[in-house]
C-alpha cells in the first residue's frame, strides 16, 4: 500500500512540475512588447476607410450635379439658337446636391432674367420630384461668342461721320455687347454716330443713325423766294434737318435766326411774304 501510494505521488508531482514549465511559453507571445509597424498600420487603414466614407460621402451628395448641368447646357443650347446667336456654353457652375432617395426626379430650367444671351447669366433650376418642386437653386452660366468685328480705336463723340471714324478689326466675344456688329466699313457709308463710344469697344450697327440731308454748323445754300422773285442766299444751318422738316438757319450777314424747310442735301428755302 505505501509502494502505491509513493507511485501515485510521484505521478502527481510529474504533472504538476511539466504545468508549471509549460506556463511561462504559454504566456510567453502575449507578454510580448507590441509591433509597432503593425499598429501604425491598423491606424493607416482607419484613416484610409474614412477619408474613402468621406469621398463616398461627397459623391453621393454631388451625384446629380452632372445631371443638372447636363440638361443647362442643352436647354441653354436651345434658347441660344432660338434667340438666332451663335454663342456657345464655356462654363457652368452649379452646388451639389443629394438625390431625392425615391419618385420620379426630373429637372426644370427657369427663366433667365436680363440681356440674352450675355456673357455671365444666373440660370433658376427647380428640381422636381413625382412633379412637385423640392429644391430651387441657382447655377452659373458663362458663354463665348468670339467673331472678327471692328472696333473703335480711339474714343468717338455722337454725330461723327461713320467715314470719318478711326476703326480696326479684332477678335471679339460678342456675348459682351447687345446688337449685331459691324464687320466691314463698307456698311457705314450714309451713316454717322449716334452715340458716345469708347477705345476698345465693338463696332454695332445699333451705334449708327443716317446722315441728315442737313448737318447743324455746316455751310448751307439758302433760296429765298418773296412771289416769283428767287434770291440765292448762303448760310449756316443751326440744327439738322431732313427734306420736309422745318430747321433753323442763320443766314449770311444776319443778326437773327430763321425758320426754313429742308429742299435737298445742304440746302432750305425760306418763304419770305410779300410786302
Amino acid at each position: 500500500m505505501a509502494a502505491i501510494l509513493n507511485i501515485v505521488a510521484w505521478r502527481l508531482a510529474c504533472i504538476f512540475s511539466a504545468s508549471f514549465a509549460a506556463a511561462p511559453a504559454a504566456s510567453a507571445e502575449p507578454s510580448a512588447a507590441p509591433n509597432a509597424g503593425s499598429i501604425a498600420g491598423s491606424i493607416a487603414d482607419h484613416r484610409i476607410g474614412a477619408v474613402a466614407r468621406i469621398e463616398n460621402k461627397r459623391d453621393i451628395e454631388c451625384e446629380i450635379k452632372q445631371e443638372i448641368e447636363l440638361e443647362i447646357a442643352r436647354e441653354v443650347g436651345l434658347r441660344l439658337r432660338a434667340a438666332g446667336s451663335a454663342a456657345r456654353v464655356s462654363r457652368i457652375d452649379s452646388a451639389c446636391v443629394p438625390a431625392p432617395a425615391w419618385g420620379h426626379v426630373s429637372i426644370k430650367i427657369g427663366a433667365i432674367a436680363g440681356r440674352w444671351p450675355r456673357r455671365r447669366a444666373a440660370v433658376p433650376v427647380d428640381l422636381i420630384v413625382d412633379a412637385r418642386v423640392v429644391r430651387r437653386l441657382i447655377a452659373r452660366v458663362e458663354l463665348s461668342d468670339p467673331r472678327p468685328a471692328l472696333i473703335y480705336a480711339e474714343a468717338a463723340m455722337p454725330h461723327r461721320i461713320a467715314t470719318e471714324l478711326m476703326l480696326r478689326p479684332a477678335m471679339i466675344d460678342m456675348t459682351c455687347c447687345e446688337g449685331d456688329a459691324v464687320a466691314s466699313v463698307d456698311n457705314l457709308a450714309g451713316l454717322r454716330l449716334r452715340r458716345a463710344r469708347a477705345a476698345g469697344q465693338p463696332v454695332l450697327r445699333a451705334d449708327f443713325e443716317p446722315v441728315p440731308d442737313v448737318l447743324r454748323r455746316r455751310p448751307i445754300a439758302i433760296e429765298a423766294r418773296t412771289g416769283p422773285v428767287r434770291i440765292a442766299l448762303a448760310g449756316v444751318a443751326l440744327t439738322d434737318g431732313r427734306i420736309g422738316e422745318q430747321i433753323t438757319v442763320l443766314p449770311a450777314g444776319a443778326r437773327t435766326a430763321v425758320r426754313a424747310r429742308v429742299s435737298a442735301k445742304q440746302k432750305v428755302e425760306i418763304d419770305v411774304p410779300s410786302p
